[in-house]
């Protein structure tokens, strides 16, 4: 019975989409027809699971994950499951589809999104939250899986956002903590089960993904608050449910499957190239930056498997350029290695290599002449912060010597245009540590580069992070882009890149939050008709205060400091880190105390390797 129903509805979208000729009156049909190159279509009715893969955001940016492109791969590579795709229509495509009454569906087989067993989002950033709730609404499925009761599909989310769940953990089935890999087989595996013994019930399901390291399942929690709105406690209802959930870590990527047919887009991307991850993790310890933590322990893939999947992945897909991906490239272990015996059959071929992550103090500039392709576009560097004071308390680990070297060598090199990143807002933040950012960009600009580029973002406190606890400003970074604004209008050669600091407000609450912000989300996409907020102009911030004023919520409530000995709405959550590390960090922070990369160093006691009873043995002898 639901087979042809599900053939029913397929065959209404295609026909409605064609009849209708909904394509023609859209800005790029690309995004809606599927049939790429290496796209995977599979018969639904030899398969005892389905999942629908859905990235919020618009195809080009979704399509471009490598997050997504790898589940997508693991899921279809099993004999009994398939994985279709689906993105976030672009608006005027979504007037269409509501005009027509057209469900949100997948790319591959044109199928509703509400027909699939499972449902599982990618989320990169707090501000596509929206966008999820919007997909759950063209999907017709109920915002609220409390609301969802023992109907399918079960939906499921996983990406470096999970870091706290809360804010959207009234909307899922289930969250995938960390690295979604082997944890996604074992979730569809459990489903299968079901289905074979005919257990197919919600409550089963659930309980049985709480099982594994990684699946938190929210419904099986209570979060109780103080008077003063401070969380309380949240604490299991059940005894099977554990106290605190650990992340999910791949021991070894070397294990895991990778995608070599990836698929090629009809469109450009914005990543239109081949991608490789080269090693996963970092140890830096930059205390802003959230993916530092996330996805520690540092695991590297072995440089000879590299080689061949970077040669098979470019003979698979056409690709004029391979990306060799990581948090900070240039900290692979055998880069040189790689490059020296990839490199010769690239250039025969006029492929381009791109390393599209590297710090100040370990970009090698001999190794970008060598992948030098005559195709250059501009050289990134990230200084982050001004002066070498507010650089220590960041942890950044740079200095004012390592930026300007790097600046005079490029120009030398004949770069002719370069692009900095500077952070502002940050905790600690002085009157002298602007003045420093523009000291650095006059410096710039008397090398006389045809173009400066720079992207100045807002700092966000993130879970799991040293600054988890800062207070996050918002006045103060106005005054702060007013001067950098008045600067740039004084030099015709510089572009300053700036981030309405009330879209940086919404990211904060949403990333410091708790459950009360669901209905603030729910209200914002079935009241307020917001999404995108990712996009400047789309972003309503008076929707957004609208809305928490009508939930009895405040923004100041959020973006206050916390105390270091608060229960936070996270704690619940388990990366592996030691609280007590954060503390300390945060701590020894104000003084510009560095804490050296833990990598090449003695261990500073995160709490990563111990609880996660993984090693890092380096090439040169020393142990974690």
């Amino acid at each position: 019975m639901r087979t042809s129903l599900l053939r029913r509805d397929v065959g209404r979208i295609v026909k409605t989409l064609l009849n209708e000729d909904i394509l023609r009156t859209v800005e790029r049909p690309s995004r809606y027809i599927g049939g790429e190159w290496n796209s995977i279509r599979k018969d639904r009715s030899k398969v005892k699971v389905s999942v629908a893969l859905i990235f919020p955001s618009v195809y080009e940016v979704g399509i471009s994950h490598l997050g997504l492109r790898i589940l997508y791969h693991i899921v279809n590579s099993l004999d009994f499951a398939l994985a279709e795709r689906s993105y976030s229509p672009w608006i005027d495509m979504e007037e269409q589809m509501e005009k027509y009454d057209i469900p949100l569906f997948t790319l591959e087989s044109k199928s509703p999104v509400s027909s699939f067993d499972l449902v599982g989002f990618s989320l990169q950033s707090e501000l596509v939250y929206t966008n999820m709730v919007n997909c759950l609404r063209l999907s017709r499925i109920p915002p609220f899986a409390l609301d969802r009761k023992d109907t399918f599909p079960l939906i499921i989310a996983g990406g470096p956002t999970t870091a706290n769940p809360e804010p959207i953990a009234d909307f899922l089935d289930a969250i995938v903590i960390g690295d979604g890999e082997e944890v996604m087989v074992e979730m569809i595996e459990i489903v299968k089960e079901a289905k074979d013994m005919g257990l197919l019930s919600k409550a089963y399901i659930l309980k049985r993904w709480a099982e594994i390291q990684g699946v938190y399942i929210p419904s099986f929690y209570q979060v109780q608050y103080s008077n003063t709105g401070r969380v309380e406690s949240v604490i299991p209802k059940y005894s099977f449910a554990p106290p605190k959930i650990k992340k999910a870590v791949v021991r070894d990527l070397n294990e895991q499957p990778f995608p070599i047919k990836q698929i090629v887009p009809y469109a450009p991307a914005i990543h239109d190239r081949a991608v490789v991850e080269i090693f996963r993790g970092c140890t830096r310890g930059c205390r802003f930056c959230q993916a530092g933590y996330f996805y520690r322990p540092v695991r590297e893939r072995n440089k000879d498997s590299l080689v061949k999947m970077i040669r098979d992945i470019l003979s698979s897909t056409g690709y004029e350029e391979v990306g060799l991906l990581s948090l900070n490239t240039p900290d692979y272990t055998h880069l040189s290695e790689l490059i020296e015996e990839i490199l010769p059959n690239l250039k025969e071929n006029h492929i381009s290599v791109s390393i599209p992550s590297s710090r100040v103090d370990s970009f090698d500039f001999k190794l970008n002449s060598e992948l030098d392709t005559g195709r250059r576009t501009a050289l990134t560097l990230a200084p982050e912060a001004g002066t070498q004071y507010l650089r220590d308390v960041i942890n950044k680990g740079i200095t004012e010597d390592d930026i300007k070297m790097a600046l005079e060598k490029a120009h030398r090199m004949g770069w002719q245009r370069i692009k900095l990143y500077f952070m502002i807002g940050l905790p600690h933040e002085r009157e002298e540590d602007i003045d420093g950012i523009l000291s650095l960009l006059k410096f710039a600009l008397s090398l006389r580069f045809k173009r400066v580029n720079v992207s100045v973002s807002n700092f966000v406190p993130k879970p799991w992070t040293p600054f988890q606890f800062a207070y996050q400003k918002v006045e103060e970074i106005r005054g702060i882009q007013e001067r950098l604004r008045a600067f740039s209008k004084a030099n015709r050669s510089l572009h300053i890149s700036l981030t309405p600091p009330e879209r940086s407000l919404v990211e904060g609450i949403l990333s410091r939050g708790d459950r009360r912000l669901s209905k603030v989300i729910y209200t914002m996409v079935y009241e307020k008709g917001e999404r995108f907020d990712d996009y400047s102009d789309l972003f309503s911030f008076s929707k957004w205060k609208e809305a928490m004023e009508e939930n009895g919520l405040s923004f100041e409530f959020y973006i206050r400091e916390r105390d270091v000995d608060e229960i936070l709405p996270w704690d619940h959550i388990s990366l592996g880190i030691y609280k007590e590390h954060l503390i300390k960090e945060y701590n020894i922070s104000k003084a510009g105390v560095l804490t050296p990369d833990c990598r090449w160093n003695r261990c500073y006691n995160c709490g990563v390797c111990m609880r996660l009873n993984v090693r890092n043995i380096l090439d040169r002898g020393l142990e974690r």
